[in-house]
């Protein structure tokens, strides 16, 4: 879990530069990009609220679905540089299974079966069939693609969330096809 930034340091200049100075013999260099985009403030970063942007104004505004593949293949490029840095560090619904779902898990041991490859690869076969299917017959239609898109998110949070409250915070994380194709790119 990315450590927050205390409340009264937010004003301060000089408390805030010495909590980052802390925060770099665990991050290194990536501290200063991840105070920029606001990792050690989650709750009041833009990039979080995006993901509850999407899914509770994507209903109206389909178009706003069209972010979701930026976020997954973030994670695959990045991978490419940093391993699945982007997963632990970056990925809104990481971080809100971390921040939210992690405090109300029942319980906190990561399954067996999920650890699995077949269940890994089971999962991502699911998902890109789902998109196979209903992509091609929108493919121009930029709100029915952002209504796909839209609708793949909001049912795959809505899994993480539930999966997450009985087992672990991060389940989805285990089988999610972006940190799967991610961990392959990044090896």
């Amino acid at each position: 879990v990315i450590p927050q930034m205390p409340a009264p340091m937010r004003a301060n200049p000089a408390a805030r530069d010495a909590w980052l100075e802390l925060q770099r013999s665990d991050f290194g260099a990536l501290t200063t990009p991840m105070y920029r985009t606001g990792l050690f403030d989650v709750f009041h970063s833009p990039w979080f609220s995006g993901l509850w942007v999407v899914i509770i104004v994507g209903w109206r505004y389909p178009l706003l679905g069209l972010a979701v593949p930026v976020c997954f293949l973030g994670a695959i490029v990045t991978s490419a540089f940093v391993g699945r840095k982007w997963c632990g560090k970056v990925c809104p619904r990481g971080l809100f299974s971390d921040v939210v779902v992690k405090r109300l898990a029942w319980q906190h041991r990561m399954p067996a079966w999920a650890k699995h490859p077949a269940t890994r690869l089971g999962v991502m076969a699911f998902m890109f069939t789902m998109m196979g299917l209903q992509l091609p017959p929108v493919w121009g239609l930029w709100e029915q693609v952002g209504r796909v898109l839209w609708t793949l998110l909001t049912a795959t949070t809505l899994v993480a969330t539930v999966l997450g409250l009985f087992t672990h915070q991060r389940i989805w994380c285990q089988v999610c096809p972006a940190g799967t194709l991610a961990a392959w790119v990044g090896k």
